[in-house]
C-alpha cells in the first residue's frame, strides 16, 4: 500500500515539475497508510468523534446498536456483500437482490414489499434486521463462490468472493494476464509462483522476476565492486561473522 501511495506522490511530483520546473519531496508513512485501509474507521472518526470497534464479520450502523452483515457464508467459503439503505441501496443492489432471491423461490410479501428508499437501519428492529440477513444466508449457502460471482456481474450486485491462497492462484483474469510467473529456484529443484505487475505498460514490457537473493550472493557485488572491499577483506568480514 505505501509502495503504491509512493508510486503515486512520484507521477504528481513530476507532473509539478514538468509545469512549475520545480522539484518536490514524496515522504509517505507506512504507517498511516495501512491504517487507512480499515473500512471508514478514520473517517468515522474525523466526522462522529466515534470510534469503530472491530466486530469481524458485521459492521455497527453509526447511532444505533444495529449490526449489519458484510461477510457470509457460502458452499465452499465466504463472500462479502454490504445492505445499503436509502438512495444506494434502493437504486442499486438491493432491489436485484430481492429479484435473485425471489427467482430461486426464496422470497415471502415481506422482502418483496420492503422501501428501500425509506429504510432506515437506524430505526429498524433488531429483529427486521436479522429476518433481511436471514434471506440473503439462505440464497448464498446454496451456491458456491464462483456461482454468486457470474450471477453478481450478470445482475450487477455488488458482491465480492473472498478468496484463500488457492484461490488467487486459480483466478481466471490472472491466468488470463500471465499473472504467475514461474521463477526457478535450482539450490530447492523447483520453481515457485511470482506475482508480475499490477500494470502491464504496452510499450515497456516488464521484464521476468529473478528468484529472491539468497544469503550473501551479491556480496562480491556489493562489497567489492561497489565499494571496493578486497577478496581478503571480504573473507575476513565472513569469518567474523560480519558477512
Amino acid at each position: 500500500m505505501a509502495g503504491m501511495d509512493a508510486a503515486s506522490g512520484i507521477v504528481m511530483g513530476l507532473y509539478y515539475r514538468r509545469v512549475s520546473g520545480k522539484g518536490q519531496k514524496v515522504s509517505i508513512s507506512i504507517e498511516e497508510t495501512v491504517a487507512k485501509v480499515n473500512f471508514m474507521s478514520h473517517e468515522v472518526f474525523q466526522v462522529t468523534g466515534n470510534t469503530q470497534k472491530r466486530v469481524s464479520s458485521f459492521y455497527r450502523v453509526e447511532r444505533s446498536e444495529n449490526m449489519l452483515q458484510s461477510v457470509w457464508p457460502c458452499k465452499d467459503g465466504f463472500v462479502a456483500f454490504m445492505i445499503f439503505g436509502g438512495n444506494w441501496g434502493a437504486t442499486h443492489d438491493n432491489p436485484g437482490m430481492v429479484k435473485w432471491i425471489d427467482e430461486m423461490g426464496m422470497a415471502d410479501d415481506f422482502l418483496r414489499g420492503i422501501d428501500w428508499m425509506k429504510l432506515n437501519w437506524r430505526k429498524a428492529t433488531p429483529a427486521e434486521v436479522a429476518k433481511i440477513h436471514s434471506y440473503i444466508g439462505k440464497l448464498f449457502m446454496t451456491l458456491t463462490k464462483d456461482e454468486i460471482l457470474s450471477e453478481a456481474l450478470k445482475r450487477r450486485i455488488s458482491i465480492q468472493p473472498i478468496n484463500a491462497p488457492v484461490d488467487i492462484l486459480k483466478h481466471e483474469q490472472l491466468k488470463f494476464r500471465n499473472y504467475w510467473q514461474k521463477v526457478e529456484y535450482p539450490e530447492l529443484g523447483t520453481a515457485l509462483n511470482y506475482p508480475e505487475y499490477a500494470f502491464k505498460p504496452s510499450l515497456s514490457p516488464v521484464k521476468q522476476w529473478c528468484a529472491a537473493p539468497r544469503i550473501g550472493e551479491h556480496n562480491t557485488d556489493v562489497f567489492g565492486k561497489e565499494m571496493g572491499f578486497s577478496a581478503e577483506k571480504l573473507i575476513c568480514l565472513k569469518q567474523a561473522g560480519i558477512i
